[in-house]
């Protein structure tokens, strides 16, 4: 089963500990009735009889549970990573009927909740809501053909700029050596996918990169790989005389992986063209390259990883500007039920100074205590902090929310 959340529109970023001023103490009644009002509704749906709890897209449609593709809803073990890759197949990377998600199931997943932000120094505490709304279909409706719809509701209507949509052709080469996805969908290594991630402030480094095009991708005994070609963003051709251009299939990424038992490493490598700042130049290089792995251990999981970021001649030939991301993430379920669990995150990153720009420190740490209160719903209370070291600002919040899925 794969789980699917929403998530809030704007990153959040948790409350200082200091004194109240006016504003947070006009602020804390709502947090404390939001946090009560989320509490009250996971309870009733706890105690709900339990024929009618709502079941997930793929353990509805498979007949297994929740425990098969996760370690911590909505987080992906190996079985599920192995589920993803393989054309939502259970069975390995086959062709084979046995096992596979048939049909389009349908889920519905909606995120609720409040969040008060505070700025650094001696800015005023700001408090808001926020409520996200999404249909998801996905499955395999024929042995060879495996797809992946979603939309979000709004009070507009459906919006489709986010999110992924995409067809998934199988047997290119036999036993899963080879398939092929078009359409839009996330470049990423599985276990740093921020579709898939356990707490609700944004990343600080780049973890994903929106593909819109197409990937050639397959498994061999324990190594997975892609190589993918994807819409540019770049709109003009530079040169003496610049001209309006469409945006051609020019980006191009790399990723290969491998499991051994429970435990994942992976790489990805980004070449990412884009409109030049120089009149000379038709494009500039955006270069990443990330690398990540999930170590399962006795009652945890650790997902470390690291970015470099490279954007050549800007603003002029030979500057460069860099960016390094250091992430170390946690995953520790409480209990001998696991319905609790403790989710820790901490992010770094560091620009090297160049001739126009200077060095910066970014760091960011969120912390969250989650209880699931049946497979697929869950609520929440989750603290971050983030801190621009050398300019010596920050912000802290505080965010209560219900995630659910049926």
């Amino acid at each position: 089963m794969l789980n699917l959340y929403g998530t809030p529109p704007a990153a959040s970023v948790p409350v200082v500990r200091e004194p109240l001023g006016e504003s947070q103490a006009e602020m804390r009644p709502r947090v404390l009735a939001a946090i009560l009002m989320l509490a009250s509704a996971g309870v009733a749906l706890f105690c709900g009889p339990r024929s009618a709890r709502p079941l997930p897209l793929f353990s509805r449609s498979l007949g297994t549970s929740c425990a098969t593709c996760h370690d911590a809803v909505p987080h992906l073990n190996a079985v599920g990573t192995r589920f993803m890759q393989s054309g939502y197949r259970l069975e390995g990377h086959t062709a084979e009927p046995t096992g596979r998600a048939a049909g389009l199931p349908l889920s519905v997943v909606g995120s609720a909740g409040i969040t008060s932000v505070r700025a650094e120094p001696d800015r005023p505490m700001i408090g808001s809501g926020f409520s996200t709304f999404e249909l998801v279909a996905a499955g395999a409706p024929t042995n060879r053909i495996s797809c992946h719809l979603d939309a979000g509701v709004a009070r507009t209507g459906f919006e489709f700029q986010n999110g992924e949509d995409f067809l998934r052709f199988e047997g290119l080469l036999p036993a899963g050596a080879l398939a092929l996805e078009v359409g839009r969908f996330d470049a990423e290594l599985p276990f740093l996918s921020s579709e898939r991630r356990l707490t609700m402030t944004r990343y600080l480094s780049p973890i994903a990169f929106g593909a819109r095009g197409l990937e050639l991708n397959g498994a061999h005994a324990s190594w997975t790989y892609a190589a993918g070609l994807s819409l540019s963003d770049r709109t003009y051709a530079g040169g003496a005389s610049p001209h309006a251009i469409q945006p051609p299939l020019e980006d191009t990424y790399l990723r290969l992986a491998r499991t051994v038992g429970e435990q994942s490493f992976g790489a990805q490598m980004l070449f990412d063209r884009q409109n030049s700042d120089l009149a000379t130049l038709s494009w500039l290089q955006h270069m990443r390259i990330q690398l990540g792995a999930s170590l399962a251990g006795p009652g945890f999981t650790l997902v470390p990883s690291y970015v470099f970021d490279r954007f050549d001649d800007r603003p002029m030939p030979g500057v460069h500007e860099r960016h390094q991301y250091y992430m170390l993430e946690s995953i520790v379920p409480l209990g001998a039920a696991r319905r609790w669990l403790v989710t820790g995150r901490y992010e770094h990153e560091y620009r090297t100074p160049n001739t126009y720009d200077p060095e910066e420190h970014r760091q960011q740490a969120v912390v969250q205590l989650a209880w699931q209160v049946i497979p697929n719903a869950r609520i929440a209370l989750e603290c971050a902090r983030a801190d621009d070291r050398l300019a010596h600002q920050g912000s802290a919040d505080v965010d209560a929310f219900a995630q659910a899925s049926w």
